[in-house]
């Protein structure tokens, strides 16, 4: 079997995708940006974890010293968390047939694609980890994401202070000018905008910080927020408005109708989300019209790049609910999100290319390999959850 590697590509080629790997792999991160990167040797002793060590803050001082009598030294403790690095990839395949056949753009984009696909891999991870933060605010005492609601429980500027008095309060290390950090979906954006006067767009502070956030939009109370759809929405999370109904047949990816149960309480312009909560193939989609009391035409994000129905297949029975929205805020410190990677690899992987595999030589494969981890600080994040108006294609 002949295989050619990326040392087999002609140098001015191999150059064009390394580069452009490289610079959307990074560029692109938004969770990614705030972590505190290590690198670990290729030989790393059999280390198969790391131990991150955070030293707590001393006890202030208030008691004048002795003039004859030593200080009694206090003890210091620290909080410790384990950091695991793994290999991580992912790869993608071209025929020889659809190289002919295909623009020749789509060859010579490889590198952005996988870098692009790296960047949101890692951030995922990241994410994920955020969203399982222990201390958890929600506006008017809400004890459960299911009582918020867009009547009374979206964000506010009392709301952002109140989850900057426990950062401050808990010692989170902030940003340049003693600021924080949230990573929001759009709508919380659309929701300070309409109702928040206090906020500051980016571009009013923008020459008094020595660095901006990929994402940064603006400011609320000490809080940089950074507008990406890695921010998480937890999609119908919120009060329930109507009584949760199922589907009556099954429905395939891309489809732009569905067969419920029942429509009661449902109209066009609705969202409405299918499958479970939170589950692998759960999304949301928007009502557009009913017909024959319980067909209901939807628009989604689709499954391919001309469809605007259902992104995955969903099978008889599957949950129907519509809910109100609800985004998650997490605020944190600039000593939150601490991460290692392999130093073969480097901080942002490595694009791999094969041409020219398999017997017949007909496929092409492009991926990126990385050797990494991600831990956090927790005493160093809060999550504060909203409601927030209106409706979103697709899944979150």
């Amino acid at each position: 079997m002949a295989v050619t590697g990326t040392s087999d590509l002609t140098a001015g080629l191999l150059q064009k995708l390394q580069d452009e790997y490289i610079y959307y792999a990074l560029k692109d991160e938004i969770w990614g940006q705030f972590a505190n990167w290590k690198s670990c040797p290729l030989d790393g002793g059999g280390a198969s974890a790391y131990r991150q060590v955070i030293v707590n803050r001393m006890e202030d001082a208030t008691d004048s010293l002795s003039e004859t009598s030593d200080v009694t030294p206090v003890t210091l403790s620290d909080t410790s968390f384990d950091i695991t690095p793994a290999l991580k990839g992912n790869a993608a395949a071209l025929t020889l047939q659809v190289r002919y056949q295909t623009h020749p753009d789509a060859y010579a984009g490889a590198g952005k694609i996988v870098g692009l696909n790296r960047a949101s891999s890692i951030d995922k991870i990241i994410r994920t980890g955020v969203l399982g933060a222990s201390l958890i605010l929600r506006p008017n005492d809400n004890a459960l994401r299911t009582g918020l609601d867009v009547t009374s429980d979206k964000i506010s500027y009392d709301f952002i202070s109140e989850l900057i008095s426990h950062s401050r309060s808990h010692g989170f290390e902030p940003f340049e000018k003693d600021t924080y950090v949230t990573v929001v979906p759009s709508a919380v954006i659309r929701d300070i905008k309409n109702s928040i006067t206090l906020w500051q767009d980016v571009n009013k502070y923008r020459t008094d910080m020595k660095e901006l956030f990929t994402g940064e939009v603006g400011m609320l109370g000490g809080v940089r927020f950074i507008e990406s759809p890695r921010g998480k929405l937890y999609l119908s999370g919120g009060t329930v408005a109507q009584t949760a109904t199922t589907l009556a047949a099954d429905a395939a990816a891309g489809a732009t109708t569905l067969t419920v149960a029942s429509a009661t309480g449902l109209a066009a312009g609705n969202y409405i989300s299918v499958g479970t909560l939170e589950g692998s193939v759960h999304e949301q989609v928007q009502i557009t019209t009913i017909t024959d009391t319980v067909i209901l035409t939807i628009r989604g994000d689709g499954n391919t790049g001309t469809n605007f129905g259902l992104k995955y297949a969903h099978a008889s029975g599957a949950a129907v609910t519509e809910a109100a929205n609800v985004a998650a805020i997490p605020i944190f410190g600039a000593g939150a999100i601490h991460g290692r990677y392999g130093e073969a690899e480097g901080r942002a992987g490595q694009l791999i290319v094969k041409e020219n595999e398999g017997i017949l030589e007909q496929f092409t494969y492009f991926g990126w390999r990385a050797y990494l981890g991600v831990g956090l600080y927790q005493k160093s994040i809060i999550m504060g959850e909203v409601a927030v108006t209106g409706g979103f294609l697709g899944s979150s």
